[in-house]
């Protein structure tokens, strides 16, 4: 693990406490959760698939997962994030199986396959993310989808993400992203094609003024994006 992967993995273990704060620190991850399951349901029936969680962090999407009749295990490498999950997890009387574990290491050891693996808001923190991609790859049904979102990288979303996102609406914790690690569309599907998967549909993820709330673009991806890919 490089000192930048180590320094975000710290990061994340100092704001653990912060995860299930609606109003907190990770309120924007709680305003998009919604959207990303809508995104999903349209494209996959979620019920009773056995889906992957690769940066789970404390549990939101794969808690809504579970509600939603999936089978679901989290991955996440920071300890105290891990901590918080299971925790949240055990009070709500929720069956989620937790791993402070890489996707890498995961893979290696995990024979079973899954219907759904989604990686979200993860890509951009971790050193290799299409070394992720592929071993996301190794553990996918033939008929499953890989599921991934991440930023885009532009002057846009370095003005909206990390300026105005992080140092003057204080959206996100100060120090959250690192815009030299935000990934373009075509770098994730090039990545994705790479290990065998094949791009279906994408959207973007955008702050609507009207409705002064996020909301799902077919169009705009400039800044956050949600995209589907299934094997080739």
């Amino acid at each position: 693990m490089s000192s930048h992967q180590e320094n975000d993995t710290q990061h994340f273990d100092s704001l653990a406490a912060e995860w299930w704060d609606t109003q907190g620190k990770f309120k924007v991850l709680h305003q998009v959760n919604p959207l990303r399951l809508s995104f999903m349901q349209k494209q996959d029936s979620l019920q009773g698939k056995r889906i992957l969680d690769i940066g789970c962090g404390g549990g939101i999407l794969s808690e809504a997962l579970v509600k939603l009749g999936a089978e679901v295990v989290g991955l996440d490498l920071s300890q105290n994030t891990i901590a918080v999950a299971k925790q949240h997890c055990a009070q709500n009387n929720l069956a989620i199986e937790y791993h402070c574990q890489s996707a890498q290491d995961f893979a290696a050891q995990n024979p079973k396959p899954f219907d759904i693996i989604c990686c979200f808001e993860m890509l951009e923190h971790v050193d290799d993310p299409a070394d992720v991609i592929q071993s996301a790859k190794k553990i996918l049904n033939p008929q499953g989808t890989f599921f991934a979102s991440t930023l885009n990288r532009n002057l846009l979303s370095w003005l909206f993400a990390v300026v105005v996102a992080e140092n003057v609406l204080n959206w996100i914790p100060k120090g959250t992203h690192n815009h030299g690690k935000f990934i373009q569309p075509s770098e994730l599907t090039a990545m994705a094609r790479k290990a065998g998967f094949y791009f279906t549909h994408s959207n973007g993820i955008i702050w609507d003024p009207l409705t002064q709330s996020f909301a799902l673009s077919e169009k705009r991806v400039e800044i956050n994006y949600i995209c589907r890919f299934t094997n080739l």
